[in-house]
């Protein structure tokens, strides 16, 4: 429950840059990003269905805590670097 918890916050502050990003990059590199960032999302649902696919077989009791914590890396990480991109480009 803290895991999940934990990611819906880190998917709030990365709807939140994506949105704030959007709104100041020219519509050029806006659609650009639009684009990326739809990557990205197919990129997370091929590895979560890859690691759902490999450690299923196995039953595992720790495995949905292993998914949960994957899931929560990726946005995090997403989330790291759209600042470094938000803060470059806004220059504050």
């Amino acid at each position: 429950v803290c895991i999940q918890q934990s990611r819906l916050d880190w998917q709030e502050e990365l709807d939140y840059l994506y949105n704030r990003l959007i709104k100041i990059l020219p519509s050029n590199q806006a659609e650009a990003f639009r684009y990326a960032h739809i990557q990205w999302k197919r990129f997370v649902d091929a590895e979560l269905g890859f690691s759902n696919l490999a450690y299923s077989s196995r039953l595992l009791p720790e495995y949905k805590l292993y998914a949960a914590e994957k899931h929560l890396q990726l946005i995090k990480n997403r989330v790291k670097e759209l600042e470094v991109f938000y803060w470059d480009f806004v220059g504050e």
